[in-house]
C-alpha cells in the first residue's frame, strides 16, 4: 500500500500508458497563444526544452452563411525523455504523460504550468476539464492468455459467445455516468486488436503494447454548461480536478478483479 493522502494503493506493475489534462480556454480579445510560446519557453524550458509538434484542430463557428473552419494551431514542449507534454493553442492548454506515478504528482505538474502560462496569456475562462486514462493490458501478459476472472463480468458481457457465430474477436462497450449538471465520466473497456495509445504520438511510450489486448479507456470531464466557467487560476483546477480523479479511480477499480490485482498489477519488474 502506499503512503498517499487517501491510502490509495500504487500498482508496480500498473498498465497505464497515457493520461491525459485537458483545459478549453476562452482567452481575452486580442489575445494570442503564439505571443506566449517564446516566453513560456524561457521560463519553462528548462523542464521541457524540446519542441514537439504542435496540438492542430479545426474550430467550427457559425455564419449567417453556415458554419466556418478555422484552423487552430499551437505550440508544444516536451521533456528531455519525452515522457511529458504541454501543448497549447488558442483554444487548450493540453498536458500529457506516458510516465504517471500517481495524481498528486502529475496536479502538481498541471499546476505549475498553468502559474507559468498564466504570466504570459491572458485567459479570461476555462470552459471545460478533462482528465482522460488510458490503460492497457496485452493478452499474452496475462496468466492462461485468457480475459476471465480478470475483468468484472459486466465489461465481459459483450464478448459472450453467440449461438452459431462464436465469440467476437474485438469487443468494446461504453458506459456514460452523469456526476452532476456538469460532471460525465465515460469509460471503453474490451478486448481489441490494436492499441489506443501507439508509439507514432510526441510522447515516448516505454513499452508500446501489442495485441490482442484489453483496455481500459476512462475520461472524465467537467464542463460549463450550467455552472458559471472557471478563473484560470490554480486552485480552481486542481480542485476540480481532484474531483474527477475519484470516479475514474473507482471505475478502473471496479473493472478490474482481485486476480488481476495479485497475479498481474502487484508482480514487480513485469511492465504490461
Amino acid at each position: 500500500m502506499s503512503d498517499l493522502p487517501d491510502a490509495r494503493e500504487v500498482y508496480p506493475n500498473a498498465p497505464l500508458k497515457l493520461v491525459v489534462c485537458e483545459l478549453r480556454l476562452q482567452l481575452a480579445p486580442g489575445s494570442a497563444a503564439a505571443a506566449a510560446e517564446l516566453p513560456l519557453y524561457d521560463e519553462i524550458g528548462d523542464d521541457y526544452p524540446l519542441q514537439g509538434p504542435p496540438d492542430q484542430g479545426f474550430r467550427v463557428d457559425l455564419s449567417p452563411a453556415g458554419p466556418v473552419s478555422t484552423p487552430v494551431r499551437g505550440f508544444r514542449y516536451l521533456t528531455r525523455d519525452k515522457a511529458r507534454s504541454v501543448a497549447v493553442s488558442s483554444e487548450s492548454l493540453i498536458v500529457e504523460t506516458s510516465s504517471y506515478l500517481h495524481f498528486e504528482q502529475f496536479s502538481d505538474q498541471i499546476g505549475d504550468l498553468i502559474d507559468a502560462l498564466g504570466r504570459h496569456l491572458k485567459v479570461v475562462s476555462v470552459e471545460r476539464i478533462g482528465l482522460r486514462y488510458i490503460d492497457e493490458l496485452p493478452i499474452a501478459g496475462l496468466p492462461g492468455q485468457t480475459v476471465e476472472a480478470f475483468f468484472a463480468p459486466s465489461v465481459l458481457a459483450c464478448g459472450s459467445e453467440i449461438p452459431g457465430l462464436g465469440e467476437p474477436a474485438e469487443f468494446l462497450s461504453t458506459s456514460s455516468y452523469r456526476l452532476g449538471d456538469d460532471r460525465v465520466a465515460v469509460m471503453r473497456a474490451g478486448l481489441v486488436d490494436q492499441p489506443f495509445v501507439t508509439s507514432n504520438g510526441p510522447l515516448r511510450i516505454p513499452h508500446p503494447s501489442t495485441g490482442p489486448l484489453f483496455v481500459i479507456d476512462i475520461d472524465c470531464s467537467w464542463t460549463a454548461v450550467n455552472t458559471p466557467s472557471l478563473p484560470f487560476e490554480r486552485p480552481a483546477i486542481t480542485a476540480v480536478l481532484a474531483d474527477l480523479h475519484i470516479p475514474v479511480r473507482s471505475l478502473f477499480e471496479n473493472t478490474i478483479t482481485e486476480k488481476l490485482r495479485n497475479d498481474v498489477l502487484r508482480k514487480e519488474g513485469t511492465p504490461t
